[in-house]
C-alpha cells in the first residue's frame, strides 16, 4: 500500500487484508488493535487500498534437492521443508524428519544452501482475471 510492503493476511474469498506491525507502539490508534495470534497491531484494509497481494515463499537447493525456506535462526542456521521428488533420499541420506505425513523438515546451516531465491504469487490475480475475463452466463435449454 502507498509503496510500502506489508506483514498481511488475506482470504481469497475476502475483500479485506489483516495488515499485521511488529511496532512496539500502536501504528494508528484509530485503526489498529493488539492481537495476541499474530503478536502484533492489526488493521483491517480494503483491497481497494493495496497496490499488491501477493504470497512470497522463499527456495534453495540442499544437497542438489529443491527446498523451501521456513525460517532464519540466529545462529546461523535455518529450518528447510523438502520441496522435491525424492522423499525416499529425504528420510534417508537426507536426514530429513517427517513432522505429517509428506512434510519433512531439517535444520541445516545456511551455508550449505545454493540458488537461493523467491517466488511471488499474486493472490488477487484470480478475481482480475474473472473481472477482465467474465464468463458469458450458461444458457438452460
Amino acid at each position: 500500500m502507498n509503496g510500502r510492503e506489508y506483514e498481511a493476511a488475506y482470504r481469497n474469498d475476502s475483500d479485506t487484508v489483516v495488515v499485521i506491525e511488529k511496532t512496539p507502539e500502536n501504528p494508528d490508534p484509530s485503526r489498529y488493535q493488539w492481537v495476541d495470534y499474530y503478536r502484533g497491531w492489526v488493521g483491517k484494509y480494503p483491497l481497494s487500498d493495496c497496490d499488491r497481494v501477493f504470497a512470497v515463499n522463499t527456495f534453495a537447493r540442499y544437497s542438489g534437492y529443491r527446498v523451501e525456506v521456513v525460517s532464519v535462526n540466529d545462529d546461523g542456521t535455518v529450518k528447510i521443508q523438502y520441496a522435491d521428488w525424492n522423499g525416499a533420499w529425504a528420510t534417508t541420506a537426507g536426514g530429513f524428519v517427517e513432522h505429517n505425513k509428506y512434510e519433512l523438515f531439517k535444520t541445516v546451516p545456511v551455508r550449505e544452501l545454493h540458488d537461493y531465491h523467491e517466488e511471488q504469487r499474486d493472490l488477487l490475480f484470480q478475481k482480475w482475471r474473472e473481472r477482465t475475463f467474465p464468463r458469458p452466463a450458461e444458457e438452460t435449454p
